[in-house]
């Protein structure tokens, strides 16, 4: 039988409030709403194999069978001795019209991943990665988008940073 997902339950933590000086000015409890630990990994896991999946490009296209010319019978179908045919454009000929390459949309699968399962998984994945976060105050009072001062600003929040990081806006979308 199938797995079944155990419910949400909310994960309370204290995520440290900074200004735009990088200065601390306090602390927020965030509730992550996340899966138990037996579940954790295989949703994780199956949000991410969902979304490397429609990734993919499914742009190659080789003709099948129906997609090739059909020719004419190489030979008639009784008292020859031979195997009944019907075209050489066959599979069974190898040279064209297989059923195994790639043939567009019509391999790509129907892989789901449900929006409660979805948030599920990232609050998940941002639970495990809460003694490295910090609400920054004031980012959305930005006046304007520029890489400069957005650099300068990481520099203050995450000094000697070396790993790839994350922003996330409650507002703006697309704005920063």
């Amino acid at each position: 039988a199938g797995t079944s997902v155990v419910a949400c339950r909310a994960t309370p933590q204290t995520i440290p409030v900074v200004d735009m000086k990088g200065e601390a000015i306090g602390s927020d409890t965030l509730h992550f709403r996340t899966f138990s630990p037996e579940t954790a990994n295989y949703v994780v896991h199956h949000a991410f194999m969902v979304w490397t999946y429609q990734q993919m490009p499914f742009t190659a296209w080789y003709p099948r069978r129906g997609d090739v010319k059909k020719g004419k019978k190489p030979w008639a179908q009784k008292g020859s001795g031979r195997a009944r045919h019907g075209s050489r454009y066959s599979p069974l000929w190898g040279r064209c019209g297989t059923h195994k390459t790639p043939h567009g949309l019509d391999n790509k699968r129907k892989k789901k991943l449900g929006r409660q399962r979805h948030a599920g998984a990232i609050s998940t994945v941002l639970q495990s990665k809460w003694r490295c976060m910090k609400i920054i105050d004031g980012i959305e009072d930005w006046s304007e988008p520029r890489q400069k001062p957005l650099e300068e600003a990481l520099d203050l929040w995450c000094p000697g940073r070396k790993r790839a990081t994350l922003l996330i806006t409650r507002q703006g979308f697309g704005q920063i």
